[in-house]
């Protein structure tokens, strides 16, 4: 890992931690996946294992907002970000 990318790491894993304390394996993770600008980073652990202020430390540590979504089992992603439909270019008359 390049000295620049190791600093930001760790810079983001001091600030979470400020947050949260006991949980540096899933800290560790988190910053991992910010730093490879991996698109999402799946926490899954028994309920009340501060998952949801995880994620808060992680959004204000790059000055982002959070929205907490509670799923169910038969939720998709589209019925959260929507679904775009392209349209022929063909009239039917």
């Amino acid at each position: 890992m390049p000295t620049a990318t190791s600093q930001v790491v760790s810079q983001l894993q001091r600030s979470i931690a400020r947050a949260i304390y006991g949980k540096e394996d899933a800290i560790q993770a988190c910053a991992d996946h910010a730093a490879t600008r991996a698109a999402t980073c799946l926490l899954k652990t028994c309920p009340a294992s501060v998952k949801t202020t995880l994620a808060q430390a992680i959004a204000k540590s790059f000055h982002c907002s959070f929205q907490r979504i509670q799923f169910t089992s038969d939720l998709l992603p589209s019925d959260v970000l929507g679904v775009s439909r392209l349209q022929s270019g063909i009239a039917r008359i």
